[in-house]
């Protein structure tokens, strides 16, 4: 069993406890059922070219450091316009596409992602600044 297995599982393991704490008013069928959306979720994760996450990884680190540059050099607008240009890169790529797909199941448990192009027009989401988070 690989590392990143080993992880997922240890994840799903403490599911139902936590699932307990934050959502105190679930049955034990939602748990259930939640328990199983998860394992869904990891086996489909498992079919995502490793390589291609790699490369999401290297990339998305690579614009990170070429961000936070820009932001301690005071170039906030540079900084924001390769955020945006970054992010419509990602929503455009087919593995952001697989692992959006992978996670359908999860989310309205997880965190809303902004992978939609028309999201970086959106009020509530292009008020906000790159810099202001590092």
């Amino acid at each position: 069993m690989t590392k990143k297995a080993r992880i997922y599982l240890a994840a799903f393991a403490f599911l139902p406890i936590t699932s307990q704490a934050q959502f105190g008013n679930m049955t034990e069928a939602q748990m259930q059922q939640m328990m199983q959306q998860g394992l869904k979720m990891q086996e489909c994760f498992g079919q995502i070219d490793p390589s291609a996450m790699e490369r999401l990884s290297e990339r998305g680190q690579s614009i990170d450091a070429e961000i936070t540059a820009l932001c301690r050099a005071g170039n906030r607008e540079q900084a924001q316009n390769k955020a945006i240009a970054f992010a419509r890169e990602m929503a455009s790529d087919s593995a952001v596409h697989a692992l959006k797909k992978c996670g359908e199941g999860m989310a309205n448990m997880l965190p809303k992602i902004v992978t939609e192009p028309e999201d970086y027009d959106h009020p509530e989401t292009s008020s906000r600044q790159v810099c202001d988070n590092r």
